[in-house]
């Protein structure tokens, strides 16, 4: 039974924040007006526009590969940053909790718990604003869902 379980989990999957859309529609303005700029002619307005143009691809490009992706072996985050990937095998997860978020205003999280030393891992691509704190996202419960049945897996 636990296997049809891990099946109907359809993994690899990727759960991604709401935000990342608004991320990616700031980059597509930033990559417009860096061209328009560039298409002014003006040296000064050449540099200017590459560089808003470049700026825009690196949003562009953060965005598109953030979230957490969630397999049958581990959990992995990848952050807006580039090369920031934090991992974490299921094996060494001994609990998944709602911690406090990232944010100065009122967040919560998802945290993994590490056992046996192992460092607890923030998933803040789960991040949400808690203004009403009995209610939890749905990829966030989705989230603890997989990590419900896979963590059940390796008993």
């Amino acid at each position: 039974m636990r296997s049809d379980d891990i099946a109907n989990l359809r993994l690899p999957r990727a759960l991604r924040s709401p935000w990342r859309w608004i991320m990616l529609a700031t980059s597509v303005l930033f990559l417009l007006v860096g061209l328009a700029t560039v298409a002014s002619g003006d040296i000064g307005g050449l540099l200017v526009g590459i560089a808003v143009v470049l700026l825009g691809g690196w949003f562009f490009y953060g965005s598109w590969r953030s979230g957490v992706f969630v397999s049958e072996e581990s959990v992995v985050e990848r952050a807006v940053s580039f090369g920031a990937s934090t991992r974490m095998n299921w094996v060494d997860v001994a609990a998944v909790e709602i911690g406090p978020g990232p944010s100065l205003l009122p967040s919560g999280t998802v945290v993994l718990t590490g056992k046996d030393g192992i460092d607890d891992m923030s998933l803040d691509s789960l991040s949400w604003y808690s203004f009403r704190p009995s209610r939890v996202p749905r990829r966030v419960a989705e989230f603890q869902r997989m990590a419900e049945v896979l963590m059940g897996n390796r008993a």
